[in-house]
């Protein structure tokens, strides 16, 4: 049991960024990085369905449930094709970066 304990607590835990649009990269690098040793904080919804009003709040609760999950990485690993990186993912990165935690880039393909 000792052994399963001090493995855990060795883990490397990661929070991918970016735009939902990239779904197919979120997917992708999602699987990679458990692959690789990685513990993956993503996303949960990449598209509220057109024929839904989400409840007022829900997007800023999204937020701040990501902003919760950055947190409690040692690393995000931004998915930026083209190096496109919007509002919400550069408030990502500034987070990342005021709380000196390492940052991977897709577009570099940084961990592959």
């Amino acid at each position: 049991m000792d052994d399963v304990h001090m493995s855990l607590e060795a883990t490397k835990i990661i929070c991918i960024c970016g735009s939902t649009r990239f779904k197919i990269e979120f997917e992708f690098m999602v699987q990679h990085l458990i692959s690789i040793g990685w513990f993956v904080h993503s996303v949960e919804v990449y598209d509220v369905p057109r024929v839904l009003t989400p409840p007022e709040g829900y997007k800023k609760w999204l937020e701040e449930l990501h902003f919760w999950k950055i947190k409690r990485s040692n690393a995000i690993y931004v998915i930026d094709p083209s190096e496109y990186i919007g509002e919400s993912t550069s408030r990502e990165i500034e987070l990342a970066k005021n709380l000196d935690i390492q940052i991977y880039y897709f577009s570099k393909r940084d961990l592959y």
